[in-house]
């Protein structure tokens, strides 16, 4: 059967300086496909994806630390991670 799904990508700082939730949604693809087709979908997350609002600098930041991503077809259902540092 033909079928579509979404792939997203999550993001978990691991010491933030502000408290932040456990998964972020930094990006995600659709990817359509026909019956036995498969598929690699490529997506790009750009640094500022990882930031946050602060309060104290009026502006967007990102914090240099440790950060996990997590990938998969929603936030329950992760089946891959990436350790990245900035």
């Amino acid at each position: 059967r033909r079928g579509a799904e979404v792939i997203q990508v999550y993001a978990n700082q691991t010491n933030p300086s502000v408290p932040r939730p456990p998964k972020e949604l930094v990006g995600f693809e659709k990817c359509d496909l026909q019956p036995g087709e498969t598929s690699t979908v490529t997506i790009e997350i750009k640094v500022k994806e990882l930031g946050y609002y602060s309060t104290k600098l009026h502006g967007w930041t990102v914090d240099s630390d440790e950060y996990r991503l997590s990938i998969g077809n929603s936030s329950r259902s992760l089946h891959g991670t990436l350790q990245v540092e900035i």
